[in-house]
């Protein structure tokens, strides 16, 4: 049996997606896509307001450097994670 340590996060709204990608966890809740290391849940940055409406699709590069969003509103946005705002 592979020893997993497990790691629990509230969001605060309805989870629409997430990616696991190489080393991070993607998770599309509410208007917002947060992006946590898989390995602690510690969270390495946010991008607030993806949405405008609710969030329906979530995709990254292996990579974790770029991430794909999709909404209610019909519109595919492309964000460059290199240079997201890191949350503290």
């Amino acid at each position: 049996m592979i020893g997993l340590d497990v790691f629990e996060q509230n969001y605060g709204d309805w989870v629409w997606d997430l990616a696991v990608r190489g080393p991070r966890l993607f998770v599309a809740a509410g208007r917002d896509v947060y992006v946590q290391d898989l390995a602690t849940g510690r969270l390495i940055s946010s991008i607030d307001d993806v949405y405008d409406g609710s969030g329906s699709a979530l995709e990254a590069m292996h990579s974790g450097q770029l991430a794909f969003t999709g909404g209610s509103n019909g519109q595919v946005v492309m964000h460059d994670l290199r240079a997201a705002p890191r949350k503290q």
